[in-house]
């Protein structure tokens, strides 16, 4: 481990080193070229777990309410039907026959959740930061990706990311 990159080193991350300035102009006592070594590491803004998924098929099921009326007393009841299957209720059998969905192409898209909220990810690209579980992602053990390049700038180093940020 470089002591110098401790901070970047808690986070997820890519260490790397380019070649760069030697000898004693450079301030090294070898004459031979250097090694910039640098990190490019994620912070969490949040301490939510998102994930990044595609659904492969749905499951269809239908919510109604229904109300049943016996002699003066009036019930009203919520179900929830899937196509073909019987449901049973008060001595009542009731099926959802044949159904025909309208095309939706909403379906096919790339879906992010953080557990409780769901949006479309309307990224052409993949995540970054993938982690092989929860458990993965709540300790940040993961595997980075990025597009950034990086050239040095004699003791520094200089990146280019086209890295997408995630929350707006």
């Amino acid at each position: 481990m470089i002591p110098e990159l401790d901070e970047g080193n808690k986070y997820p991350g890519l260490t790397r080193c380019v070649e760069s300035c030697g000898g004693p102009g450079c301030g090294c006592f070898y004459f031979s070229s250097g090694c910039l070594f640098y990190r490019i590491f994620h912070v969490p803004t949040d301490e939510k777990i998102y994930e990044v998924f595609k659904c492969r098929q749905w499951e269809r099921t239908f919510r109604l309410e229904m109300t049943t009326i016996s002699g003066r007393r009036t019930a009203t009841h919520e179900l929830t039907l899937r196509p073909t299957i019987p449901l049973q209720i008060h001595g009542m059998i009731i099926t959802l026959g044949a159904v025909t969905m309208p095309p939706t192409p909403d379906l096919h898209f790339t879906f992010i959740s953080d557990g409780s909220s769901l949006a479309i990810w309307r990224h052409d690209v993949a995540s970054n930061l993938i982690c092989d579980s929860e458990e993965a992602a709540r300790s940040l053990n993961c595997s980075v990706r990025t597009s950034c390049v990086c050239d040095p700038a004699e003791s520094k180093i200089s990146c280019i990311c086209d890295d997408i940020g995630y929350i707006r």
